[in-house]
């Protein structure tokens, strides 16, 4: 009993049934006893008759041993039962029950036949026999006489019932009714545990199917079940878990102790709770975790405990660590390097991207007067044109290059600097660089000028000059040595005249000195060669030297680069952390791309299938809820790989011919529709000329024009947002098109204006901003249109609107009264096509290769509407298998998946279908992996399409028509090329 009036009902139930009279409540018990068992002995043998039935067809399909075991356990219970209902029932009914213990028992050899099949790899025999003729045959003799031993047997007690009730009408009427409510009290209890165990059920197989560990508890958040993710996890067995708390278990001692303490608050509460945590697992291995708790309740809302799922996120922590670890290290080289050399980095361009405060100092430029602006703005004029062009040559062969630069500061005077240029190879963030290594020797060059008119080869030059200059013979032997010597080598002039600087040299670096002047005899010059020598002090020093030849000297040049060399090798190392560091956020987003598509998939699709069902308006309103947060998810995702293939300079225009009126039509359309929603008003005006079609990427100028409407749309709350579309021929043959887009919306001003264009920024970037968004629209769109070489024009004022400018370089097609195939016949053909598919597709078998089991349902409730015979296979390697023994329409392949990846399958049912002269099967890679890279590999692998998660029923729908359309494209064109052949 569940409640107090249940309680009060069973005994006044039984208060009428102690006022009948003794001898007959003795044989009323007796009969009504008998009567009681034998309908729980019939319900046993019908309830396990289901259970030995699912466990037979789920052994079938899935091959699960525990399926067999449960199986076994149940067989020997419902023997019991019949023979326990054969010793209750009266004689009448014991003839029916024989004939059911016989049917029971040839249903127990065909089922114990198709677990033989199924050990034996033979699942498809196996489900044959328990969909054969014979099995439903003797199922439903069963079945009938089951009900007639039940039938006879209620009678037979009825009867014994009614004759012992004769003359007692009043007492039998007040014992019926003690027994209706009693039997009602326990038919609703019976219901009510049945419930639960049908839930409980359903929970347990979802959760052992789970990828992730899961674990439930008691009010008390002691475990009463985990699954064996869990158990893997954490090491323990599952009786040293049950009756334990999950935080006396894993919860690690360095764990955050405020992360804890919140989160133990919030299940006192009863409420869901989300944390990151440390753990330590019972072998001593730390790791970490995102918990998901949720609380579990009852149907009188009372507590019944707690579900936690967990995911563990230990190489994503560790990643993000040495992420920030290999940062902070870069700001410490480059502090270092602003503290001794003048640095900066361009594009390959020219374009300057970073200068340090030493480089501003020379230079007399602020910064921003200088970011963004090409070297050309700080070059002197002293040098000639191939003077740089020599160092462009020489960095875009891959090589460093070396030398001195005159150039001009702000207030126009001229600084002179040893620059040592260092190519840098396009990474996945950003193109080609080049990094510039400075040393300010204005003054030495000053003094070098003065020295030289003033004294002219006097012997005083040698005496002033900051660098060592020297004169040998051809022996090596000094002549004449500057007094920088003392400094640079540590002995003076006296010591070495008529001796080798050699003798000096550090003993490692003797043997390569030894060629380096032999290679100065052949070719009477040696430029840049670096020796290292050993300092009176113990110290060893790089030394650079220059030399030349002339008649019987050799004159040369030295100067100390130990501290240059030792700020390159640093440089070279902050070069390897960054990229280092690029390369692990590049793998990380990747991986998060496709844990993200994922799940997504789940929502998009599942909402997708059940808006085409039907649905009341208040169901309608929350799908539709589902699915516009869904497409807003993908569309940030979408965003954010955007920009990641802008940084990582892989991120490329596809130009070709567009109808400029139908996309902006197109894309207006929608946001029309979003304005109206707000009240606003909306208008469209093209200007003359904007007819036709024109060169160029259309969608990436839908994506300009989606995000600018948006924004104005947005940012608008009364007024109206204006779109104009102009062409403009020029005199050399080209077109400007420009598109303006223009709001009464909330505006900004000019300090917002310079910050607005930056990743991740907004006009309103306070914490309680009253607009969403993550800041990329802007960003992305000011990229494309860099990259499509146009201008992005911004004027607005704060409280007043927005006039957001495109100005893109869009060539005029001229297509000589035929358009383009992609355009008119090639589109038409296809559009018939798929119109022909639409009505064709109920006889299309489609296999589906997808080890996610939300994938594979969201797949088979799409397709189900359609009649579309689907098989699902769930890796490669089964999918092979399968596409090999049976015929199918279309093949969907996820690319991620265990034993066999859908790559892998694919290329092999393409060499298969070779090697055999088979005809091409239409394949579509179905995947979260939705690059440009993995859309490539896809192709490459002998996918026909490539359709991207989350899909919708119309993307799969589509999708697989286009697959069968480009599959018959590939077929035509094998043929034609064949037909060329002969």
């Amino acid at each position: 009993m569940k409640s107090i009036p249940r309680l009060l009902t069973v005994t006044f139930a039984i208060l009428l049934l102690a006022a009948a009279s003794a001898w007959q409540f003795a044989s009323y018990r007796d009969i009504n006893t008998r009567q009681i068992l034998f309908t729980d002995a019939t319900g046993e043998i019908n309830r396990l008759d289901e259970v030995l039935t699912m466990s037979a067809l789920m052994h079938a399909t899935t091959a699960d041993p525990k399926w067999a075991q449960r199986y076994e356990e149940n067989t020997p219970r419902l023997e019991a039962a019949i023979v326990k209902a054969v010793s209750i029932g009266p004689m009448g009914v014991k003839e029916n029950l024989d004939e059911v213990q016989l049917a029971n028992t040839k249903l127990i050899d065909l089922e114990r036949l198709s677990f033989a099949l199924v050990a034996d790899g033979k699942k498809d025999e196996a489900l044959k026999i328990l969909s054969s003729q014979d099995y439903a045959n003797q199922k439903t003799t069963y079945t009938q006489e089951i009900k007639k031993a039940l039938e006879s047997g209620s009678a037979d007690i009825q009867s014994a019932k009614w004759r012992i009730q004769t003359g007692f009408l009043i007492t039998i009427v007040l014992v019926g009714i003690a027994f209706i409510l009693i039997f009602e009290l326990w038919r609703q209890d019976r219901e009510i545990v049945q419930k639960e165990k049908i839930r409980y059920r359903e929970f347990a197989r979802f959760a052992e199917l789970a990828r992730n560990p899961v674990v439930r508890t008691n009010p008390k958040r002691e475990i009463i079940w985990a699954n064996d993710a869990y158990l893997a996890l954490t090491g323990y067995s599952r009786e040293e878990v049950l009756g334990k708390k999950p935080s006396q278990l894993t919860l690690s001692p360095e764990a955050d102790p405020q992360q804890v303490a919140q989160l133990l608050s919030a299940l006192n509460r009863g409420e869901a709770a989300s944390a990151t945590l440390l753990n330590r697992s019972k072998t001593g291995r730390n790791y970490w975790i995102n918990l998901d708790i949720q609380p579990l309740y009852d149907d009188q809302q009372q507590l019944e405990g707690f579900q936690a799922i967990e995911t563990e996120v230990t190489d994503l922590v560790e990643a993000q660590r040495r992420a920030d670890d290999a940062l902070a290290n870069l700001n410490a080289y480059q502090s270092a390097l602003d503290e001794h050399s003048i640095i900066s980095v361009a594009d390959q361009f020219g374009r300057i991207e970073f200068v340090n405060d030493r480089y501003c100092q020379i230079s007399g430029y602020r910064r921003e007067e200088l970011i963004g602006e090409s070297y050309k703005s700080v070059q002197s004029g002293v040098h000639e044109p191939s003077y740089f062009q020599e160092m462009r040559d020489t960095i875009a062969a891959g090589h460093s290059w070396r030398g001195e630069v005159c150039n001009r500061a702000k207030d126009g005077s001229h600084f002179w600097v040893d620059a040592t240029v260092v190519p840098l190879p396009a990474t996945q963030t950003s193109g080609p660089r080049f990094v510039s290594v400075l040393y300010d020797i204005t003054e030495r060059k000053r003094t070098e000028t003065e020295l030289k008119e003033a004294l002219g080869h006097s012997s005083t030059f040698f005496d002033v000059s900051s660098e060592l200059l020297a004169i040998f013979d051809r022996e090596g032997k000094a002549i004449r040595l500057s007094k920088a010597v003392q400094k640079i080598i540590g002995r003076s002039e006296e010591e070495l005249i008529g001796r080798s600087t050699t003798d000096f040299i550090h003993p490692d670096d003797q043997e390569h000195t030894e060629v380096a002047m032999n290679r100065l005899l052949e070719t009477g010059e040696l430029i840049d060669f670096v020796a290292r020598y050993i300092h009176p002090n113990g110290d060893v020093r790089s030394v650079e030297w220059r030399s030349k030849i002339v008649g019987e000297f050799i004159y040369a040049t030295a100067r100390d680069v130990t501290e240059r060399l030792a700020t390159e090798a640093e440089l070279l190392a902050a070069r390897e952390q960054a990229e280092a560091a690029n390369r692990a956020k590049s793998s990380f987003l990747a991986n998060m791309s496709h844990e993200i598509r994922t799940p997504l998939n789940g929502v998009i699709g599942v909402v997708g299938a059940l808006s085409r069902t039907d649905l009341t308006q208040n169901q309608r309103e929350m799908v539709d809820l589902i699915q516009s947060s869904g497409e807003t998810l993908e569309l940030l995702l979408s965003d954010i790989l955007d920009v990641s293939k802008i940084e990582a300079g892989k991120f490329t225009l596809q130009p070709e011919p567009f109808d400029l009126r139908k996309t902006i039509e197109a894309t207006a359309q929608v946001m029309g529709i979003r304005a109206e929603e707000k009240g606003l008003g909306f208008h469209l005006k093209f200007g003359p000329g904007t007819d036709g079609l024109f060169e160029g990427d259309g969608v990436r100028v839908k994506q300009i024009l989606s995000n600018l409407a948006s924004n104005a749309v947005k940012f608008t709350q009364k007024g109206q947002v204006d779109i104009s579309v102009t062409a403009r021929d020029q005199s050399d043959g080209s077109c400007e098109v420009t598109i303006s887009v223009k709001d009464t919306g909330i505006g900004f001003d000019e300090q917002t204006k310079q910050r607005l264009f930056a990743r991740f920024e907004q006009a309103d970037a306070s914490i309680t901003k009253n607009f969403g968004g993550t800041g990329l629209g802007l960003s992305i769109c000011r990229t494309l249109t860099d990259m499509m070489g146009g201008q992005f024009l911004v004027t607005s004022a704060a409280g007043i609107g927005s006039l957001f400018s495109v100005i893109l370089p869009l060539p005029r097609v001229k297509t000589d009264g035929q358009r383009p195939a992609t355009q008119t016949g090639t589109k038409a053909q296809n559009t018939d096509s798929f119109d022909a598919i639409r009505t064709d597709s109920s006889s299309l078998s489609v296999l589906l290769a997808e080890d996610h089991p939300v994938n594979q349902r969201v797949i088979a409730m799409i397709l189900e509407p359609h009649n579309i015979a689907l098989t699902i296979a769930q890796n490669g390697e089964e999918a092979l298998e399968m596409w090999q023994n049976a015929h199918f329409d279309v093949v969907l392949m996820d690319m991620q998946m265990p034993i066999m990846d859908g790559l892998s399958a694919t290329k092999r049912i393409r060499e298969i279908e070779s090697s055999r002269g088979m005809r091409r099967t239409p394949i579509a890679m179905v995947s979260a992996n939705a690059m440009k890279e993995h859309i490539s590999h896809s192709f490459w692998a002998g996918c026909d399409f490539h359709i991207a998660k989350p899909v919708t029923p119309e993307s799969l729908l589509k999708g697989i028509e286009a697959t069968l359309i480009a599959c018959e494209a590939s077929e035509l064109a094998a043929s034609g090329a064949a037909k060329r052949n002969i």
